[in-house]
């Protein structure tokens, strides 16, 4: 492994650690004062795997707890522009009354970080009427080139 790779993978860890933190760490472990509600719950999350592909499948559910929390209808989806694609975005919310308004919009790519061989960019789009008492899913394929590998655990 030359060290252009490593940084660009360490680089790619950070960004995500920073989005777990902010996503599995808020909703998820939320430890506000005593009285005080979260802003979101993560209800599901789930990561495919394949072994003899270079490939994951994520999906992920999140309920919206207060006005706060409709920020978690803005989805950023980190990867390192040199080595892997997201494809295969789909994202849906279900509105309180159980009724369901798919993602149809338009998805944009946001540099994350730039520097010497190393391009993050995020895949970001924002679900529809996010409200108090909504569901946001979405689902995407995180694609790697044939050689490297996902070392994420966790997030």
């Amino acid at each position: 492994m030359d060290w252009c790779a490593g940084v660009v993978r360490h680089g790619v860890r950070r960004v995500r650690r920073r989005l777990a933190a902010d996503l599995g760490g808020r909703i998820k472990n939320d430890q506000r004062a005593e009285g005080s509600q979260r802003a979101g719950n993560l209800l599901y999350r789930q990561v495919d795997r394949d072994d003899n592909a270079p490939d994951e499948i994520i999906y992920a559910r999140i309920k919206i707890l207060t006005e706060e929390g409709r920020k978690y209808g803005d989805v950023e989806i980190p990867y390192n522009k040199s080595t892997e694609s997201v494809r295969g975005i789909q994202a849906r919310t279900i509105r309180p009354d159980g009724s369901v308004v798919n993602f149809e919009g338009t998805m944009f790519e946001k540099p994350l970080v730039r520097g010497r061989g190393i391009k993050l960019l995020a895949k970001t789009f924002t679900l529809p009427e996010v409200q108090v008492g909504s569901i946001i899913e979405y689902r995407y394929r995180h694609q790697f080139q044939r050689g490297y590998v996902s070392t994420r655990i966790g997030f």
